[in-house]
């Protein structure tokens, strides 16, 4: 079957017809919960939240295309526009959850599960790339992959209803903020295979430590069979060793990675040019191109290495695929800005202390002979009670990296990061320019009037920060004549 038919999808949710399907029905050929990305075609489920109610378009949905609805019972309104069949349940997302789950049973694909603290879609985007220039040559199959950060509650069902049953691969970042979140989706997911990337200081208000983000990232494995293989960092004495071993099934083989150490050991890595193309070799030999900069995606690359030998792939299909790849926008990406020499750096899309810490360090390698550098960071959230001492612990490292690299200009952004200015402050860094509590228009261009031609720009904070609008006033201010930075008045 292509996908679930509507009478598939009564039986499976065991909800009540508003208006029953009938003889010209047209299958749906998948789902949809947002009448923004296309339906289509496709059953429009509406999901309900704190801050929308896709019941309030279901008139778009309608125009659409959307081939059928499903309806949560107590936000239904009396009349719902159009003739297509319309199903009445209880709970939406419930909803979404046991059409996942039914779906998942359907498949033939290999499952892949990504989690970590940080890296998931980087190494997601890895062997997607590895997989699919694999299927190229195979002709055999298909991949399905996670969009964008579809690692949650929501994007995760949502993901697994998109596979197909033709395709040969399902890889799926899974991601998690509160304790228990990566049990529930893991119990939907049921890896074939699966990695955690790391752990880090992150989403400490919902796992409270970093013991507490290691048994939760951990928690994925316990959902492997007993012959899978699990791809985790080499035991470096932290909390994540222990957590993997109480985790994971009797049977299930490790294959660690890290540096000097694992079965995976990177022994050599140097950076060959200022956009961030790196070479790095492992102890048995293999040896790849990179165009994502920095250590920590050597460190990704090695995890979707260790995925993808798992899976069979040959060392030079993964090399070749490894070697496209390209950063994604705001994931450390870098700009040549004009042809002056100015060099932008945008790694805006999400932080936390030791994302922050390995993007510091990657802009000090990459701008070893940048005339200026320009370090511009945000607030990290949801670090819980711990951010304050997080983010004062910044400063240190922005010291390390300046007695290596000198930083010329430093500005900080949001109240979290006063806590840095502050013990930058006490250890006499005299090249703090700014610090703002928030970002309004005014300050994003005073910010960018900061910015001289030929200067090299490093712009990073939490997502909900939006530095970006920062990257984009810099970026604004290029002549398209001259490709100089104009002067701002």
């Amino acid at each position: 079957m292509g996908f679930l038919s509507t009478e598939q999808i009564g039986t499976i949710l065991a909800g009540r017809w508003m208006r029953s399907p009938h003889q010209a029905v047209i299958e749906p050929h998948g789902i949809s919960t947002d009448t923004r990305r296309g339906v289509a075609g496709r059953c429009f489920l509406a999901l309900a939240g704190e801050r929308y109610d896709a019941h309030d378009c279901l008139q778009q949905a309608i125009d659409g295309g959307a081939s059928m609805l499903v309806l949560q019972a107590d936000r239904c309104p009396d009349s719902v526009p159009g003739d297509c069949p319309v199903l009445l349940v209880e709970d939406t997302r419930v909803a979404l959850w046991s059409l996942a789950e039914y779906w998942r049973s359907q498949l033939q694909a290999t499952v892949v599960a990504i989690t970590g603290s940080a890296g998931k879609t980087t190494v997601r985007r890895m062997l997607q790339a590895i997989l699919e220039r694999a299927d190229e040559r195979s002709a055999t199959g298909g991949v399905t992959a996670s969009e964008k950060s579809f690692n949650n509650e929501l994007g995760v069902p949502l993901t697994i209803l998109r596979a197909r049953q033709s395709d040969r691969f399902l890889v799926l970042e899974v991601g998690t903020n509160e304790t228990g979140e990566l049990a529930r989706l893991g119990a939907l997911v049921r890896p074939d295979l699966a990695a955690i990337t790391n752990i880090a200081h992150a989403h400490l208000e919902g796992l409270g430590s970093l013991e507490g983000v290691a048994d939760e990232k951990a928690s994925l494995l316990s959902f492997l069979a007993p012959d899978a293989t699990a791809i985790v960092p080499a035991d470096d004495g932290g909390p994540l060793r222990p957590a993997v071993e109480r985790s994971l099934p009797q049977g299930v083989q490790i294959v660690d990675f890290g540096v000097d150490s694992g079965a995976l050991a990177l022994v050599k890595r140097h950076c060959l040019e200022a956009s961030g193309l790196q070479e790095f070799t492992l102890s048995d030999g293999f040896t790849a191109r990179l165009r994502l900069p920095g250590a920590y995606n050597s460190m990704n690359a090695l995890v979707a290495l260790g995925l993808a030998r798992s899976l069979e792939i040959a060392d030079g299909v993964i090399m070749e695929a490894l070697s496209e790849l390209i950063p994604d926008s705001m994931r450390f990406s870098s700009e040549a800005l004009g042809g002056s020499g100015t060099m932008l750096y945008n790694d805006a899309y999400n932080s936390n202390p030791d994302a922050l810490h390995a993007a510091l360090e990657t802009f000090g390698e990459l701008t070893a002979d940048a005339p200026r550098r320009v370090v511009i960071v945000g607030d990290m959230m949801e670090l819980g009670a711990e951010a304050p001492a997080l983010h004062a612990a910044f400063a240190d490292q922005l010291m390390a990296v300046h007695h290596k690299t000198p930083i010329d200009v430093v500005v900080l952004i949001g109240p979290l990061m006063r806590h840095c200015g502050d013990r930058l402050e006490a250890l006499n860094f005299g090249n703090l320019v700014a610090m703002m509590t928030e970002l309004d228009d005014g300050l994003v261009e005073s910010i960018s009037s900061l910015i001289s031609t030929g200067d090299t720009v490093l712009v990073k904070g939490s997502r909900s920060m939006h530095l970006e609008r920062v990257a984009e006033a810099i970026r604004a201010r290029v002549d398209v004549e001259t490709g100089e930075l104009t002067t701002t008045v």
